[in-house]
């Protein structure tokens, strides 16, 4: 497996969308040109879009082979990755908002889309009436047919 030019490779979440649509969470890394970034992205309710945390992480933690502990927090109002028990990145989600930023805003089973090549047919069946977002994913699919990501 070629491990040296991965741009994206999500690692657990529960997110579904394209890059003006995102909804959910996903905790990913990408790995190109020697570089390894580990990022966290989140839709809250307060929050304008998709926010995200990444770190540039060095090659002595995140290298081939190697284990880390690795944790993404959402407080209600900032986004932080955690590595080996120290917060290595943090963003503040919606600086300026009272209150805090809400819940995390998950996409409906209408928003996922149905049909042969939408992944609530493929994986869970959802139905469309229903309010049930995406699946607790581990890993990532990419639709190429729609250009929507779930991870």
């Amino acid at each position: 497996v070629e491990t040296s030019n991965v741009p994206f490779a999500g690692i657990v979440g529960a997110a579904a969308g394209t890059s003006g649509s995102f909804k959910g969470w996903t905790l990913g890394y990408s790995a190109t040109n020697g570089v390894n970034t580990i990022f966290f992205s989140l839709a809250t309710e307060a929050g304008a879009g998709r926010t995200t945390v990444s770190y540039l992480c060095p090659i002595d933690t995140c290298s081939p082979g190697r284990w880390i502990f690795l944790m993404a927090v959402y407080d209600g109002t900032e986004a932080m990755i955690i590595i080996n028990g120290h917060v290595a990145a943090r963003v503040q989600v919606c600086a300026g908002v009272l209150g805090g930023c809400g819940n995390i805003v998950y996409p409906s089973a209408d928003e996922i889309g149905s049909g042969p090549s939408a992944w609530a047919d493929a994986v869970c069946s959802i139905d469309s009436s229903s309010n049930i977002g995406p699946p607790f994913v581990i890993g990532a699919y990419h639709n190429v047919l729609t250009g929507m990501i779930y991870a």
